[in-house]
């Protein structure tokens, strides 16, 4: 244990995601059957500091504990008390200190700008590092909600939909305004239907595996127009 926790005065330093990862870095040590139950009364250490300290560690402890909760490292043991959680399959991967930062990396979205429905779908994936496949939910959600709100048939797909759904002329999704010129409703066009022809499936326009910069530029990207589909949505 002593090699794991560091003293009080460097645990109240670290933010709760890096405390989160001594934790359970020891829990995957400490219970490494899939079985095993885990609990926040497993963070009995500091024993030997005062009483006031002791709080204050684990205090510290528990910011880690909450965190690894809302991340789905550790859950609530199903049949037990709200004591008793489990070790959880993604929670099971990290078994290195350095692998929550990397964890933490991996999983930064700005959840305050992406739409919800993309977050939704694409979240998982960008987390376990698949970018194509986030890439394409994203673009894919978009297009759903495009057939949706412009009521158009299945029949159209891709490109051929998202001219059909933002045509500068008749286009249900135009933009109607009348401060909106004919150039800016045929540029909407363009945005749309470029976009998913081009970026809706990242791997069969190239060879070199999706960057995790250039995946977080596309899903924001995405998220952008649906709310644009949105607004159209709601002017119809």
């Amino acid at each position: 244990m002593n090699e794991i926790f560091p003293p009080i005065d460097e645990l109240e330093h670290l933010e709760p995601e890096e405390i989160a990862g001594i934790i359970l870095v020891y829990l995957n040590q400490r219970f490494p059957r899939e079985e095993d139950m885990v609990s926040h009364q497993e963070l009995t250490f500091y024993q030997q500091e005062s009483n006031e300290k002791r709080m204050k560690a684990f205090k510290l402890l528990m910011e880690g504990w909450e965190w690894l909760k809302r991340e789905g490292l550790i859950a609530q043991h199903p049949g037990y008390s709200s004591v008793h959680h489990f070790i959880t399959r993604r929670g099971r991967q990290i078994n290195e200190k350095d692998g929550i930062k990397v964890y933490v990396e991996n999983s930064i979205l700005p959840q305050n700008i992406i739409h919800p429905k993309i977050i939704q779908k694409v979240r998982s994936d960008y987390i376990r590092g698949e970018y194509d496949s986030a890439i394409l939910k994203a673009f894919r959600e978009v297009e759903v909600n495009v057939r949706k709100a412009s009521g158009l048939p299945t029949s159209l797909i891709g490109v051929r939909l998202m001219r059909k759904a933002f045509d500068p002329i008749d286009g249900v999704l135009r933009d109607t305004s009348s401060e909106v010129v004919d150039g800016e409703r045929e540029a909407a066009s363009h945005l749309f239907a470029g976009s998913i022809g081009l970026f809706r499936n990242p791997s069969g326009h190239r060879d070199v595996p999706i960057r995790k910069d250039e995946a977080w530029e596309l899903i924001v990207f995405a998220s952008r127009l649906l709310k644009i589909v949105d607004e159209r949505k709601a002017t119809c």
